[in-house]
């Protein structure tokens, strides 16, 4: 008899830095070694917001991916686009995680995929049309609830009033058992319990499934303090056994048999783990205070807190979905090409991108960027309302929360252009292009790792580790003989051996300490000032503003010394920042200017297009810092009217670029001085151009 069994792994991270570091530190490694055995056949769960951080950092990575598929050895499973998990949404905003999922999936692979995941083997009845309708016909559920269920048996059950949806047995004693193994090199563990099921009167009609999250195979370990290629050869060795066993066949999700016995699922359920958790106060993922993950649910301050959060950005994004619905109805335009639907569809990705893992426990919260910054939705849908709504004469000027942060934002529309300003440092969160459907500055989908607790003020960035990473040639690490005891706080207790004896570990050097994060969501026209050769002053203050003539008017006081006025107006071609500087004092005081902005032209075609996306240059005499969208070939510059005293800086950060520029100038007592920053966008081919001459009125002011 050959026994059948699906390998499931799943790879997620929130669209930012953390995917990068989980891809060097583990997945690269897993994905490696899953490629090392061509006979065998591996369904990956690869989130959304993974992908489109990936396509960023590591393109290999989905090329990887690309060729696995092409050679039948990979298949994918579809799931929610942020690994919200079902049973903590509402059914509207699952609907829109597993429709954005299965987008993201289309446009990287070209992949339509039949056999779901759900995030933490979450279930409940109501959510089968949910999947039915899109095409699903497979389901992994896991094996506890199943047996709650009745049934007792891996084999493929057919859902009673489940639309044709079949659901197969995921195997959660096997799904330890595999990580117990691979950790400690115990094959005899895992053995056994393949054992029983190969001995069972069925088992020719069994089809277990083994799903487990890739980081059990490395950055589990590694954030313990192990060298991650350990696991990755305990697996590895594992897949070896199963490729060499002949009553042993691995098949894909979505090719298990129909189901013949019908099953009945009554209410929710979960995966145990998540329960474990909460019982667990040695769990990394515990919280305190609740009798299991239901009570949880139903209790958490901070799912009750962004649950309202989530109906009043829904709400701020209701009038573009009423006018993208309204363009269709009448002309049916392309919704690829047309730019109310793509503005929109970038605001229902940020929407899903910002609720990373919503329902599980020990993760999220107030303040985590994944979460906090969903009011980034607002901006795109609001550029989507007014694109649909054509080109207006003049200038408008609306104030209004337009962050879902509680905080007022201005809101400037000339022609085909759209920009939203902070009273936070009058700075420049968002830049559209209506006529186009393309952000120019924004980057609303990026996950800076620190805190965020205003959407419109810039994220307090937080350090992270200096990981060290094993070189090619690097021996591995002796093994130490016990000390892996602490490492079985992930699996449960029932499943593995009461008496597991010694268990070797194989530690890791330490890393090198903390640097920097990679900067997003800064925004632009970010100004840093210092006086007399003295420090920088504290950034962004709540700044008074006014509205005047098609402008908006910041005002700033440094002490007694110094008055600065910040008007930001639309142009033709762009945005144009002029600061003028009034000493009040009677000595004259130096000034420091550093002005950094974020820019991403064309955003929507930089998210998700393959390769290099942008490309620094300098444009003119004075050889402004600008940024290529290699796709588009526009080209956005900072123009700023001062020599720079340093070199100018183009720095990647996550999914943008940033542009720095310093100068230095001296405003004397009772006299004025005059800055003028512009960030101009060419189109394609005209980016040599000098900067446009000085209007009128800057020369008045200059």
């Amino acid at each position: 008899m050959t026994l059948r069994l699906a390998l499931c792994f799943l790879f997620h991270q929130p669209l930012g830095e953390h995917a990068e570091r989980a891809g060097r530190i583990c997945y690269r490694g897993v994905l490696d070694v899953l490629r090392n055995h061509p006979q065998l056949k591996f369904n990956l769960m690869l989130s959304g917001t993974l992908l489109d951080a990936l396509c960023w950092f590591d393109p290999a990575f989905l090329d990887a991916v690309r060729s696995g598929l092409r050679e039948d050895r990979f298949r994918l499973l579809g799931s929610t686009y942020a690994q919200t998990l079902l049973l903590a949404g509402e059914n509207k905003d699952n609907a829109l995680q597993i429709a954005v999922h299965r987008e993201t999936l289309k446009k990287y692979f070209d992949a339509e995929p039949t056999a779901f995941w759900s995030p933490e083997r979450t279930w409940s009845p109501t959510f089968a049309p949910l999947l039915t309708a899109v095409g699903y016909r497979r389901l992994a559920l896991e094996s506890d609830a199943l047996h709650a269920a009745g049934v007792g048996a891996p084999l493929v059950y057919r859902l009673r009033d489940g639309g044709g949806l079949n659901v197969a047995w995921e195997d959660s004693r096997l799904r330890d058992r595999l990580d117990f193994a691979a950790w400690f090199r115990r094959r005899e563990v895992f053995e056994s319990a393949i054992d029983d099921w190969k001995h069972h009167p069925e088992a020719d009609r069994l089809f277990p499934v083994i799903a487990e999250d890739a980081g059990a195979f490395g950055l589990w370990g590694y954030d313990m303090g192990l060298d991650p290629r350990a696991d990755a050869a305990g697996l590895d060795e594992l897949l070896d056994w199963i490729a060499r066993e002949e009553s042993l066949a691995c098949s894909f999700l979505e090719d298990a048999p129909e189901g013949e016995a019908e099953l009945t699922i009554e209410k929710a359920v979960w995966g145990r783990a998540l329960d474990r958790a909460l019982a667990d106060p040695e769990s990394p993922l515990h919280e305190e205070g609740y009798s299991g993950w239901d009570d949880f649910l139903a209790r958490a301050p901070r799912l009750q807190h962004f649950r309202r959060m989530y109906t009043a950005v829904r709400l701020r994004m209701a009038p573009g979905e009423t006018a993208l619905a309204a363009q269709k109805a009448g002309a049916a335009p392309d919704s690829e090409l047309d730019p109310c639907a793509g503005l929109f569809a970038l605001a229902e990705r940020v929407y899903c991108a910002h609720q990373d893992r919503f329902g599980a426990v020990g993760v999220g919260g107030r303040g985590d960027p994944a979460w906090e910054a969903i009011g980034a939705a607002i901006a795109p849908a609001k550029a989507a309302e007014l694109s649909a709504a054509g080109p207006r004469a003049g200038y408008e000027a609306h104030i209004d929360d337009l962050t879902g942060d509680g905080e007022d934002e201005i809101l400037l529309r000339s022609g085909d252009q759209m920009v939203i300003l902070s009273p936070y440092g009058g700075r420049l969160l968002n830049w559209a292009d209506l006529r186009r459907g393309e952000l120019l500055v924004g980057n609303p989908l990026a996950v800076p790792i620190g805190s965020v607790l205003i959407e419109a003020k810039p994220p307090d960035f937080a350090p992270v580790p200096d990981d060290w990473l094993p070189q090619e040639n690097d021996p591995m690490p002796e093994s130490q003989a016990e000390g892996g005891e602490r490492r079985l706080v992930r699996l449960d207790s029932e499943n593995i051996p009461a008496a597991p004896g010694r268990l070797p570990v194989w530690p890791r050097m330490r890393s090198a300490g903390l640097k920097p994060s990679l900067p997003a969501r800064r925004r632009a026209l970010n100004d840093f000032f210092a006086f007399d050769d003295g420090p920088e002053e504290k950034s962004d203050p709540r700044l008074d503003f006014r509205l005047a003539d098609g402008a908006v008017i910041f005002l700033r006081f440094f002490g007694y010394r110094l008055r600065l006025v910040k008007r930001i107006s639309l142009t033709t071609r762009g945005v144009r920042a002029i600061y003028r500087f009034h000493n009040v004092d009677k000595h004259a005081v130096r000034v420091r200017m550093r002005l950094v902005s974020e820019v991403c032209p064309d955003y929507r075609m930089a998210v998700g297009s393959p390769g290099p996306v942008f490309e620094p240059v300098a444009v003119g005499p004075r050889h402004s810092p600008g940024l290529k969208n290699i796709r588009t070939g526009n080209v956005m510059v900072s123009h700023i009217s001062r020599p720079e005293i340093e070199p100018s800086v183009s720095a990647p950060g996550i999914l943008a670029w940033e542009l720095t520029q310093t100068v230095s100038f001296t405003v004397e007592p009772g006299r004025t001085e005059v800055v003028v920053v512009r960030l101009n966008l060419f189109p394609a081919g005209k980016s040599e151009s000098t900067p446009p001459p000085a209007t009128g009125m800057e020369k008045q002011l200059q």
